[in-house]
């Protein structure tokens, strides 16, 4: 039994330390600071860190372990902007990547500018670069630079040297700069209200959905999504049993930046709205009860939404979505106001 029991656990430990072999390890050096604080470019500096860090696919050398081993060898964070530098520091703390830079300014432009170093070749593999036009822009800046850079350095690792994504369109202030698709999944709750003549049948609910979609598939910034949704309202007659209701849409978009840490996403969608209604057609009170049925009801709808988001890392946001719902039916038109809070993740 013991034999068995200690296999089990040599056998769990080499699994999750050849797991955790397999993170590469990254350095960061301070970006060096050209006509602009260096407070603002160590503050930029450690927000890379940070977000390397959260794609939990690499191990990443704290600062201080890096002050240490440099203070050893005479040599300082700063200065250590060249690839000899990098490399030998590389060397020094065991990493196989190491990422140097500056943070300048040009005219009115904040560029943050970044090289990735292969510390065993001794090469420079490629360059990143996010341009801004003030420092309340610099932390969405940070998590863009984040996510090409990791993407790029993943991209080589899988293609054998060569980097395989498109390279970020400098020059440009805007939450997505890169070029390439990226695909994301949302999952939200949702409260819904009814307008009109429909608030004649059902009173608000509560439901939830999940959508999928593509950020940059048609040119930068466009949002294309499919959007899936199963809500419950409150009955709002005596006749009507219940009033299920399920979405499913497409919408298209257009992000744009506000801030540094906030986006927002006007967007248009088309689809269906399936009503499941349990009622009494007739609605006459009779021996006690109604006599209730279920139909089904398919509706063609129309929505606009406005997406919020709060960017929390390069990979996750929570949005915030209010939305107004027009379907159409045979007796009418009808409205609903809706209000979605969720979490969006990207791949």
């Amino acid at each position: 039994m013991i034999i068995r029991i200690t296999g089990t656990f040599l056998l769990l430990l080499a699994i999750g330390g050849s797991a955790y072999a397999e993170k590469m390890r990254i350095a960061i050096m301070d970006f060096q600071a050209k006509d602009v604080s260096a407070s603002t470019a160590n503050t930029v500096s450690e927000l890379i860190r940070t977000e390397i860090i959260n794609t939990g696919k690499y191990i990443v050398v704290e600062r201080s372990q890096m002050g240490e081993v440099l203070k050893e060898q005479g040599l300082m964070q700063a200065g250590c902007t060249d690839i000899s530098c990098a490399v030998e520091v590389g060397k020094l703390l065991s990493a196989k990547k190491i990422l140097i830079g500056n943070l300048m300014k040009l005219g009115t432009t904040i560029i943050i500018n970044g090289r990735i170093v292969d510390v065993e070749k001794g090469v420079a593999e490629f360059g990143e670069q996010q341009n801004v036009k003030s420092e309340d822009e610099l932390i969405n800046a940070v998590v863009i630079f984040t996510r090409n850079l990791t993407r790029r350095i993943a991209g080589m690792e899988t293609s054998g040297g060569s980097a395989t994504e498109k390279r970020t369109k400098p020059g440009t202030s805007g939450l997505i700069q890169n070029e390439s698709p990226d695909f994301f999944v949302s999952v939200y709750g949702s409260y819904l209200m009814p307008q009109g003549k429909f608030s004649d049948v059902a009173e608000p609910g509560y439901g939830g959905g999940l959508s999928a979609g593509f950020r940059n598939l048609f040119f930068t910034n466009s949002v294309v999504s499919i959007n899936t949704g199963y809500y419950m309202l409150k009955p709002a007659q005596d006749w009507i049993d219940s009033v299920k209701v399920i979405q499913a849409s497409a919408h298209v978009g257009y992000t744009i930046l506000s801030g540094g840490w906030f986006i927002v996403t006007p967007s248009l969608g088309f689809g269906y709205l399936v009503h499941m209604i349990s009622h009494d057609p007739l609605a006459k009170y009779a021996g006690g009860s109604y006599s209730f049925t279920s139909d089904i009801y398919y509706d063609p709808m129309a929505a606009a939404r406005l997406e919020l988001g709060i960017v929390f890392s390069s990979n996750v946001q929570l949005v915030l979505s209010p939305s107004y719902i027009y379907f159409f039916e045979k007796s009418g038109r009808y409205g609903i106001i809706g209000g979605d809070a969720g979490i969006r993740f990207s791949f």
